[in-house]
């Protein structure tokens, strides 16, 4: 049985075993609920997660590993080029496929054991989230006006060149 099936069932037993001063479910449970079976709202968090274990994740863990951030204009490069990539072909993140991190993930690393679940549920859900492509490659249209270059105007200081 899939996560989300899981829990919307959970939701029909929790309404029998827990005793309220009202019967029925809180706003915040209507709301919950709704949006399992909503399919935009399901769309863009599946966007949200493929950002954040293709993009996200690997850059901090690179931007946290280095001392001085003014010393890296061409890994923020690199982020852009490949966003850039993305929006030209948003079934690297979405087709499913755990083995195509070199192309998919910002550092071209292999996936963790918690990205590789994430990837999966949503290759489960892709059939019913039709507009996963282009919301993907939205997304990350919309994530490359907030990288390095607009930024490195702003900054007056420019790091020696070795």
């Amino acid at each position: 049985m899939k996560l989300r099936e899981l829990l919307l069932a959970g939701f029909r037993v929790l309404e029998v075993f827990i005793a309220k001063d009202k019967p029925g479910h809180t706003n915040l449970e209507k709301n919950f609920s709704n949006a399992l079976k909503d399919i935009p709202t399901l769309t863009e968090l599946s966007t949200l997660a493929l950002y954040n274990i293709a993009v996200s994740q690997p850059f901090m863990k690179h931007i946290r590993s280095n001392g001085n951030i003014l010393l890296l204009e061409s890994f923020f490069q690199k982020k852009a080029d490949f966003l850039e990539s993305i929006i030209k072909n948003p079934s690297l993140w979405t087709n499913g496929n755990t083995s195509g991190y070199k192309t998919a993930s910002l550092d071209g690393k292999e996936w963790n054991r918690w990205s590789v679940k994430v990837l999966d549920a949503i290759k489960n859900l892709s059939l019913t989230l039709p507009d996963l492509n282009n919301v993907s490659g939205t997304g990350c249209s919309r994530s490359t006006d907030r990288v390095w270059p607009q930024g490195i105007a702003l900054c007056p200081y420019r790091p020696p060149v070795p």
